[in-house]
């Protein structure tokens, strides 16, 4: 976001682009999920003795999530990507900062929601239904996960899964009979067949364990009351009614010996739970936790007494809610891999580092509301990839001691795609000698004055994004000219990979320069699609409608604007309902500037 310097450093804006303004789903096989198939020795799931067939299995719930954990406050979430049909996970990052990663694709190609279990720390089983109704599974272990394999089957819902112990999973499904199935594995004889528990169930099961032997399975029955059938001394309960009109497939997870927490989606698309012996009183009434769904909830317990329950909310996030050990419920939270995006920015580049003294520097933004930093981090034709390791180091000591994520910045130019992925990846990659990290990525994509092949440097953009999401979660926002810019050259840009950062990036960052050589002459003829207000308005709803991402809207330039046209910017980006907003850049932003900007909230 700059341009290289003369004979010495010095402060530009954003420089190629003011410049240019003057003038994987992969296909699954008939097995499922991809592979040879393995562990498929029983036959589908039948019903009175007869073998059910594929072309019975009913749709399953797909869109809801699965909640994991290995202790340790560990959380993870998976989910099915609508995207592509493949097995995406987020991980939790806690911290003064804590944020969200990334979605990671762990492929597969699933026609239901998936389920989680954990037996031991670093371990995770997941299972999903596959293209042929069986049941597949994949799992992590000493760092890495295992290819897909079949459990076979015929299920008519999404699993559920359980660990009881270390070395021992039990998986729970509906049968094209309508009845619940379940198969276990120990490390000692591997997998049993799969065997009925009978039952008349309307949805896909859940499953807890409170300890070794004990399982809890409920469902919604043909009355959709949620039922209940445990393992205990081994051998199966009957059925026991717990009540209530649910939506879909319950959730449940245990925090203790003797504690159930029960999860449903209420006729309201609220939360419902009911808990037994939570509070040493056997099983509570009903209660709201209220909530917009539209999924089934998923739950699990991160640590001691803490249970966090997981759903997908009507507008498609994925939001959780967390109690504590005593017993207290926080507010609905959003699995936000665009956190570090949200809010008020400021950026500094790296020809400014001579200029400005980290610590004062970080203490103002502070005192103006600041949520993150943008720190450049280097260019294609800089010297390194990382061009002053030791000045990075400083700024991001002092923003986070001061409650500042800080964004790394990199500008490519596509001519070489294995450096530009090499620099972004440093980026993730860059530890300081204090063990600070950057908390996300930005990806400066600026067009050259002259490039060679328009096409195939759009298709570089793309290219480079999916390589770098195929090796880092860590977030990333994709900083672009302004779309309203764009329209005016449909020889260079309509070809332009919106579809990529869509489905790479976190968050779309349209540079909206209102002061510019394109748009000023134009607002300044009276076409007002081009002054500050309406050009920030349309920039941020088209890079909504071109992407479905967050925006994060960047202003300016900070030395030719006007205190009108800040109100006129912040208005604009509050209307639109931008994630967050900025200013380039920090050295050109005026002191009254301020009071506008830090309506820039979240």
């Amino acid at each position: 976001m700059g341009a290289p310097p003369t004979s010495r450093p010095r402060r530009v804006r954003l420089g190629v682009t003011t410049a240019m303004l003057a003038g994987l789903a992969l296909l699954a096989p008939a097995c499922g999920f991809g592979g040879a198939a393995q562990h498929n020795s029983s036959a589908a799931l039948r019903s009175n003795g007869g073998a059910a067939t594929v072309t019975a299995a009913a749709p399953a719930a797909l869109s809801g999530p699965a909640a994991g954990t290995w202790g340790s406050g560990r959380l993870d979430l998976f989910y099915r990507n609508a995207r592509n049909g493949q097995l995406a996970h987020q991980r939790y990052v806690p911290g003064a900062l804590a944020t969200w990663t990334a979605a990671e694709s762990l492929g597969g190609a699933l026609t239901s929601q998936p389920a989680v279990a954990s037996w031991a720390a670093g371990r995770y089983d997941v299972f999903a239904r596959g293209t042929d109704n069986a049941i597949w599974y994949k799992s992590f272990s000493g760092g890495k996960w295992s290819a897909w394999q079949s459990l076979g089957q015929v299920a008519t819902s999404p699993p559920a899964a359980a660990a009881w112990g270390t070395g021992r999973l039990d998986v729970f499904v509906r049968g094209t009979n309508n009845q619940l199935y379940t198969r276990h594995y120990t490390t000692s004889t591997g997998w049993s067949r799969w065997s009925s528990l009978g039952g008349i169930l309307t949805s896909g099961p859940a499953v807890a364990s409170w300890g070794p032997g004990r399982l809890d399975v409920f469902v919604r029955g043909a009355d959709r009351a949620v039922w209940h059938k445990w393992f205990s001394g081994g051998k199966w309960s009957g059925w026991q009614s717990l009540g209530g009109v649910i939506v879909g497939e319950p959730g449940a997870a245990s925090t203790g010996t003797g504690k159930i927490d029960l999860f449903a989606r209420g006729t309201g698309n609220a939360l419902l739970n009911r808990n037994y012996n939570v509070t040493k009183t056997g099983w509570s009434a009903w209660a709201s936790l209220g909530g917009a769904l539209a999924s089934s909830p998923s739950a699990t317990v991160p640590a001691a007494g803490v249970v966090t329950v997981f759903v997908r909310n009507a507008n498609g996030g994925y939001y959780y809610l967390q109690r504590s050990a005593a017993l207290t419920w926080s507010g609905w939270q959003l699995a936000d891999a665009a956190l570090t995006f949200r809010g008020l920015g400021a950026w500094v580049d790296v020809y400014d580092y001579t200029a400005l003294d980290p610590a004062t520097t970080v203490a103002d933004l502070k005192a103006h509301g600041v949520r993150t930093l943008y720190l450049g981090t280097a260019r294609y034709d800089s010297a390194a990839d990382i061009l002053y390791p030791d000045d990075v180091a400083a700024w991001l000591a002092a923003a986070h001691a001061a409650g500042i994520r800080v964004v790394g910045w990199y500008v490519p130019d596509y001519a070489d795609t294995a450096r530009d992925v090499r620099r972004t990846l440093a980026i993730a990659g860059y530890v300081s000698p204090a063990g600070q990290r950057f908390d996300a990525i930005g990806l400066d994509i600026e067009y050259p004055l002259n490039p060679p092949n328009v096409n195939a440097w759009n298709q570089a953009v793309g290219t480079q994004l999916a390589q770098v999401r195929a090796r880092t979660v860590v977030p990333l926002a994709a900083i672009v000219l302004p779309p309203v810019f764009m329209r005016l050259y449909p020889d260079r840009w309509s070809t332009f990979p919106w579809s990529s950062l869509a489905a790479y990036a976190n968050a779309v960052a349209p540079m909206d320069y209102w002061t510019s050589y394109t748009p000023a002459p134009r607002c300044a003829a009276g076409d007002a699609q081009y002054c500050a207000y309406q050009y920030t308005r349309d920039n941020v709803l088209l890079s909504r409608q071109y992407t479905g991402l967050p925006v994060h809207v960047i202003g300016g330039s900070g030395d030719t604007v006007t205190v009108a046209q800040v109100a006129d910017f912040v208005r604009a980006a509050r209307e639109t309902a931008a994630a967050g907003g900025s200013f380039f850049d920090y050295r050109t932003t005026k002191p009254e500037f301020w009071p506008y900007l830090q309506q820039l909230k979240p």
